[in-house]
């Protein structure tokens, strides 16, 4: 439960800058909603004094909801947005140690500063936009009862691609930088790993 409100606070933590960032004017810039649809990837190096190494993996189907602020400052062709998502893990799958099994459950949020390039020309320009972002995450992974916590500093890479005036879809990553993460049965031994990917829509406002 813990764990849940923490994740809950720190997406709140990021709504005022998404709320009150001024904006450059164009097509794009505005505040958009977002769903998106993945599967992500955990590891985890940990240690116990009774039963030593620790280390576990797992896997799951992530679905995403969020918010942020595009073309909150815009220097040429260069944007800059920032927003942040929770998110929630179905069809776990483990193996080893904390993560053995499958079912359990998943929540995590993320905050993310990013900047991109408006490419094309004309009407075209700002159809496709390749972004690249940085931002700290949480996420929280319980499986047979064994808890698993991973958070830090995380890498984005995406691009936006415009469907319409109002609709923007976004084939995208997240991955661990420097990342930090324990278990219920052990401290942290080693780093450990996260990589998500999948797709996004977002819908402006």
């Amino acid at each position: 439960m813990k764990q849940r409100l923490l994740c809950v606070s720190l997406f709140l933590c990021a709504l005022p800058s998404i709320a009150f960032a001024q904006g450059a004017q164009g097509e794009r810039e505005g505040v958009y909603g977002s769903v998106g649809l993945g599967h992500g990837s955990y590891v985890l190096d940990t240690y116990s004094y009774s039963i030593q190494s620790v280390d576990g993996s797992a896997s799951s189907t992530v679905l995403s909801l969020g918010i942020e602020k595009k073309s909150f400052k815009q220097s040429n062709n260069i944007v800059y947005d920032v927003g942040g998502e929770v998110e929630i893990g179905f069809g776990i799958t483990g193996a080893a140690n904390g993560f053995s099994g499958s079912g359990g459950s998943q929540v995590g949020t993320r905050v993310l500063l990013k900047a991109g390039y408006l490419m094309g020309e004309g009407q075209d320009k700002g159809k496709f936009v390749p972004m690249i972002g940085l931002g700290p995450y949480f996420i929280t992974m319980n499986v047979n009862q064994v808890g698993n916590y991973i958070y830090g500093l995380q890498g984005y890479g995406g691009v936006d691609i415009k469907l319409n005036e109002s609709i923007v879809l976004t084939p995208q990553a997240h991955f661990g930088i420097a990342s930090y993460g324990w278990s219920d049965n052990g401290y942290q031994n080693g780093q450990p790993g996260m990589f998500e990917f999948g797709v996004k829509i977002a819908k402006k406002f």
